[in-house]
């Protein structure tokens, strides 16, 4: 419905036709169409919510060992490649799909902090696998942590944190979480291959698995002294999988 302003110009709808006051000027501009949701869009739209749930859930797990040192835009990021993950699993129907019966690999890879990607930091390649007894097995190669790492400036010391959790989705369930921390020591000295088991995990699991470098340096007052920030925190996702 449409009235009369001071201005003596028309203000509202008229049938298909809406009338706006700019900077003194009558402007007449046709009503948009209504946007018709499909069932397709609406299914669309609730698994992207779904992944919303989803996303969350893990980041609240992994909230210990994200310490809020991610980027401003990381959770919006993460709902966005879980979800790209789950529609990959085109073998199941929209609604059905879960990270339980998906292959969600494809958020393998993923940077908590875009600010300082984990790959440009740390450069050996980490070794992650689900056994068939349930257990993450964790391989770091053989290093010289002097040339396998970027090291902040003034900072010598560094550690390795890989952290397992995994889920079962449903609501109150309980997690379960295993984590191994390796020192990296600023050296020139080549320091052996390492492996690590975790604990076996229960069965129908989402098994995530992330790593982190932790830079710090010594004084006398303080053990040790973590430069890892909102601005600065190499930290990825090495593997998602379910068991």
């Amino acid at each position: 419905m449409a009235r009369v302003t001071k201005n003596k110009l028309l203000s509202g709808a008229i049938s298909n036709l809406v009338f706006r006051n700019v900077d003194g000027l009558q402007v007449v501009q046709s009503l948009p169409d209504k946007v018709k949701q499909t069932s397709r869009t609406k299914e669309s739209g609730s698994e992207f919510r779904t992944c919303s749930t989803w996303a969350k859930k893990l980041r609240w797990n992994l909230s210990a060992f994200l310490m809020q040192q991610t980027d401003t835009y990381m959770y919006r990021r993460l709902t966005g490649a879980l979800y790209h993950a789950i529609r990959n699993n085109t073998a199941m129907l929209k609604g059905t799909r879960t990270p339980l019966n998906s292959d969600t690999s494809g958020i393998v890879g993923f940077d908590f902090n875009s600010h300082s990607p984990f790959r440009e930091n740390f450069l050996p390649e980490l070794n992650v696998v689900l056994n068939e007894d349930r257990q993450v097995v964790v391989s770091v190669p053989e290093l010289c942590s002097k040339e396998a790492l970027i090291y902040p400036k003034r900072y010598y010391h560094a550690e390795l944190l890989v952290f397992v959790t995994a889920t079962s989705l449903q609501l109150n369930a309980p997690k379960e979480e295993a984590y191994v921390v390796f020192e990296l020591p600023y050296a020139p000295t080549l320091q052996p291959m390492r492996h690590w088991t975790s604990p076996v995990l229960g069965e129908g699991q989402w098994v995530v698995v992330t790593a982190k470098v932790l830079f710090y340096k010594t004084d006398q007052f303080v053990a040790k002294n973590y430069v890892n920030s909102a601005a600065f925190s190499p930290a990825m996702v090495l593997f998602s999988g379910h068991t």
